[in-house]
């Protein structure tokens, strides 16, 4: 973006150069072992059909299990729906009190 011209050898040269701390690593995999029966993960995505429409996905699964949670499908999402998606996903009385 600056105009240099920089080759991929080059980048390669000093990458093996660069000093490597395996630290942090090793911390985000100690906290996602710690808590991977509170983190779930959530994708909207799109998804073309045959006749050119769209249809629009939502979908959560936990990590604890990699079980899916909640999944749905539609062709004209709005942000009630949306809302309406989280709240099937994460219902009241599910919550656990620690």
């Amino acid at each position: 973006m600056l105009g240099f011209e920089v080759s991929e050898r080059t980048v390669l040269r000093w990458m093996r150069r660069a000093p490597r701390n395996p630290e942090p690593a090793n911390r985000w995999a100690t906290f996602l072992s710690n808590h991977r029966e509170a983190i779930v993960a959530m994708a909207f995505f799109t998804v073309p059909t045959l006749t050119f429409g769209v249809f629009y996905c939502f979908f959560v699964i936990a990590h604890d299990r990699r079980r899916i949670l909640h999944w749905e499908i539609t062709r004209h999402p709005s942000s009630a729906w949306v809302t309406q998606q989280l709240r099937e996903a994460f219902p009241y009385d599910s919550s656990r009190t620690i």
